[in-house]
């Protein structure tokens, strides 16, 4: 695989508080389901559109962009199945024109439950790709593994006034423990290479490059460094981290390739302007998988502010209005083989 069209990229984050409302005892979210999701899909449009007026225009510079976590929940902290198709088919409904053409979108992530076979509540967590002037067939799903205690809110942390129905992490299935984590089956060399765009796994080709998408937890769990690329294919040259809670990403779990970038987008260490973002070029790629990368980091060039530029009830959706951080384009390397 080599670099057939794009010689740069340009990273951007959407950067806004996306954590649950611990003090509060209830998801910042609107009743009623449809107009939630639309309401999300119509901010990220505006976000999108917002660092579209700044971002470079060169076809030859594919713009990645990337939400933070939790960015789609409803106010009972997930939504129903049914539901999370209609966040998918929103987004890709403007995202699929052709204004949009040079551009990769990571949505943050979509919270979905449903009920097994057992009657227990599953929780779906998945960060939805999509490649811009793209349909359905450039969507991408990757499913995070590792559920946290902080993705959900306590039964302890609801108030009287908390929505009947609202889910909480006591009652959650599917928690791992570190060891369960580390020990999952579905590790081995090569097993993060998604084989098509909904099977939930981290590496996949889009806009001729190939890219690594992980959802908090699993980064600071070391998930694709478990499972490194096989010997002989392909290495990520991209690789992005949609978070709540990831203070940094970790030198010992990056797994771009040398001369590539790691890229963070957090929604949970917020202050009054958004969440916490970071751009990262790979210096020296992990030499082994129980050692570091080297990492550079660089600054953002460009900031965005959301406020006033949001229509309709976002406010029921969000704390604040965020901002849109642009870092400076950088050379996408030859993808490299491990």
């Amino acid at each position: 695989m080599h670099v057939f069209w794009y010689q740069n990229v340009q990273f951007i984050a959407y950067s806004l508080d996306t954590k649950p409302g611990y003090a509060t005892g209830r998801y910042r979210a609107m009743a009623n389901a449809a107009h939630d999701v639309t309401t999300r899909c119509s901010v990220m449009e505006a976000a999108a559109k917002a660092a579209r007026v700044r971002a470079n225009t060169s076809s030859y510079c594919l713009k990645v962009f990337v939400a933070p976590e939790f960015f789609f929940r409803s106010h009972t902290g997930a939504y129903d199945l049914d539901t999370y198709q209609t966040v998918l088919t929103g987004l890709r409904a403007w995202a699929s024109g052709d204004d949009w053409k040079h551009w990769v979108f990571v949505f943050g992530t979509v919270i979905a439950t449903f009920q097994n076979e057992s009657g227990g509540q599953e929780i779906l967590n998945v960060a939805v790709v999509q490649q811009g002037g793209a349909g359905v067939e450039g969507t991408r799903v990757i499913a995070k593994e590792n559920l946290l205690e902080g993705d959900l809110l306590r039964l302890s942390q609801l108030k009287h006034d908390s929505p009947v129905g609202t889910l909480t992490f006591d009652g959650a299935v599917g928690v791992k423990t570190a060891e369960q984590f580390l020990n999952a089956t579905n590790r081995g060399d090569g097993a993060e290479l998604q084989k098509w765009g909904f099977d939930g796994r981290s590496i996949f080709d889009m806009a001729g490059v190939r890219f690594a998408v992980e959802i908090c937890a699993d980064h600071l769990g070391g998930r694709l460094q478990l499972s490194p690329t096989a010997r002989g294919d392909w290495k990520p040259q991209l690789q992005v981290v949609t978070g709540c809670g990831v203070m940094g990403v970790i030198a010992e779990n990056t797994v771009a390739s040398k001369d590539g970038y790691i890229f963070l987008s957090d929604g949970f260490f917020a202050d009054a302007n958004g969440g916490r973002t970071s751009l990262s070029k790979v210096k020296a790629a992990k030499p082994s998988r129980d050692e570091a990368a080297e990492l550079d980091d660089i600054d953002v060039e460009t900031t965005v502010a959301m406020a006033g530029k949001l229509a309709g009830p976002w406010a029921q959706c969000f704390s604040q209005p965020g901002e849109v951080r642009l870092y400076p384009p950088q050379h996408i390397p030859w993808a490299k083989k491990a």
